[in-house]
């Protein structure tokens, strides 16, 4: 199931999908005639991530190609986890696009897959391998993709996995910043960084590239769009947060217990509280 896209900003609706409450976004621009005559709205459309299922993602091209009356373009993941690319054939059906849009993923797309894959098998998978879709073009570095008038830059920016990467349309200082950023549930409210399949040093790095962009709103992976100050502040959170945990983990013991495969040692959840942190972190 996924909510019905919501407006963001101008022509930016975000979707909700489920289980994981996964952010999936329409981005639409009617700056580029696409010789629709219908007198509905037109134009053009990026879909970036697409939810968990192939219904979810097929929801998402309708209400691009019928509701929008748009001309999808690309979709485009910003990394491989199941909750933000297995809606990937549903998005791409032919029978709801009209045409065959090209799917656009970092090269380590595969490997942030087969990673998961090795995880998820010891937990009830929310991945369905029979409806995957997998990316048509694969990202080596920047690139700049074009929806009507709009140009959106895709940075690969590790951290949250060694595939992800942001989304940024500069005309209105918009970030997708998918799992690199979580949200609570509303803007005000903080949610602890998450990059237990990436790398917490790339993370810092990633967050502060998307902080040198000077987002006006970002759309984080999960949680509330996040506008001006919420903005900054979710970024200045996430990295405080980080630095506080390095350097209190470069304190602890290495000879501990072998942990669960999800678990952190017990003498580290015992030195390093969440709350904790939390409670320093402004």
């Amino acid at each position: 199931m996924i909510q019905e896209p919501t407006p963001v900003l101008p022509g930016v609706h975000v979707a909700v999908g489920s289980p994981l409450a996964v952010n999936a976004v329409v981005i639409h621009d009617t700056g580029h005639d696409t010789g629709h005559d219908t007198g509905k709205v037109g134009g053009e459309a990026v879909i970036v991530d697409t939810a968990g299922t192939a219904g979810q993602g097929r929801a998402l091209a309708r209400f691009a190609v019928e509701t929008l009356n748009a001309r999808l373009v690309a979709v485009v993941n910003t990394h491989g986890h199941s909750d933000h690319s297995s809606g990937n054939a549903g998005a791409l059906d032919e029978a709801v696009v009209g045409s065959r849009a090209p799917l656009v993923a970092h090269r380590r797309w595969f490997e942030t897959r087969r990673r998961e894959r090795a995880m998820i098998s010891r937990r009830p998978a929310v991945d369905n391998l029979a409806e995957l879709r997998r990316p048509d073009v694969l990202l080596e570095g920047r690139t700049v993709l074009r929806c009507g008038s709009l140009e959106l830059a895709l940075i690969p920016a590790p951290g949250h996995s060694p595939d992800l990467t942001m989304v940024y349309e500069p005309r209105r200082r918009l970030l997708i910043a998918s799992d690199n950023l979580l949200a609570g549930p509303k803007p005000e409210k903080r949610a602890i960084p998450y990059f237990y399949w990436g790398d917490p040093w790339q993370l810092i790095a990633a967050l502060e590239l998307a902080r040198s962009l000077a987002p006006e709103c970002i759309i984080p992976g999960h949680g509330a769009p996040l506008h001006g100050e919420h903005a900054a502040a979710a970024l200045d959170f996430s990295l405080d947060y980080l630095r506080r945990l390095l350097e209190a983990a470069a304190e602890l013991p290495r000879d501990l217990e072998q942990p669960a495969w999800d678990e952190p040692p017990t003498a580290w959840k015992e030195a390093l509280p969440p709350e904790a942190l939390l409670d320093k972190t402004p």
